[in-house]
């Protein structure tokens, strides 16, 4: 028994020696041949721990060096889970990743930081100018297609400027982000300084329906182009402030 036991051990240690081996770059190949929307270009390492020099998507974003470490016993799990650290513009992200067998995109700890100027072009946001930094702590994501996405998190945006019609210091604006059993998306709505100081929330359902109420507090060294910008599009209160509201559906704008 005891020999059967250490030849069956030693025949499971090769094959995992053998799958741990596998070199990443000739299956990143096959996988651009399949996928010619993903490139890849200076990997090194195996599939399961290795590297990337420039990872391209769709012609137009861009990777940078990144590393990945599969997590294989969650594959038990039906998940392909891998921690990984990549550049997006110069910027660094973190996290781990996973792909559940059901398609949905699972991740946690995620953390990632962006200019502003670049956020906007990403999301291609008409009219307004945005500055600052972006920063990105999200501590757990499911998402799906065609699906609300369920996160908690938190997004800070430091030294935040609007430009539109007039330019709007903001200070440093911050977004909460939870869930409940009647709110797949709950987000709280904060900043520290700048010229308009602003508090509410925003909430999105199930079914993809939003809602936002922020107040907007101009300070007293904003000046009367910014009182007037407000007026354009939010409700004056007879404290000075200004009351946003908008609803909709995310299936309006293509999001789910």
């Amino acid at each position: 028994m005891k020999k059967r036991y250490y030849i069956i051990s030693g025949i499971i240690a090769y094959l995992v020696f053998l799958v741990v081996s596998i070199p990443a770059a000739p299956v990143l190949a096959q996988l651009q041949s399949h996928v010619p929307a993903i490139t890849f270009q200076g990997v090194s390492g195996g599939l399961w721990n290795g590297s990337a020099a420039i990872i391209t998507i769709n012609q137009q974003q861009t990777l940078n060096n990144t590393d990945w470490q599969v997590q294989a016993w969650k594959l038990l799990s039906g998940e392909l889970s891998a921690h990984i650290s990549t550049h997006y513009l110069k910027q660094p992200i973190s996290g781990d990743i996973a792909i559940a067998a059901s398609g949905k995109l699972l991740a946690q700890d995620v953390n990632a930081s962006m200019d502003a100027t670049d956020l906007a072009q990403l999301a291609q946001l008409p009219l307004a100018e945005l500055e600052g930094v972006v920063m990105f702590k999200i501590d757990r994501l499911e998402w799906q297609q065609q699906q609300v996405p369920r996160a908690t998190g938190t997004v800070l945006w430091k030294n935040a400027t609007v430009s539109v019609a007039e330019t709007a210091r903001l200070g440093d604006l911050r977004i909460d982000i939870t869930e409940s059993d009647t709110q797949t998306l709950h987000a709280s709505i904060s900043n520290k300084g700048g010229e308009i100081k602003l508090e509410g929330e925003a909430n999105v359902s199930e079914d993809g329906a939003y809602s936002l109420q922020l107040n907007l507090l101009p300070s007293q060294g904003a000046s009367s182009n910014i009182r007037s910008s407000l007026g354009m599009f939010a409700k004056p209160k007879p404290d000075g402030s200004y009351q946003l509201e908008n609803n909709g559906n995310l299936k309006q704008f293509g999001l789910i």
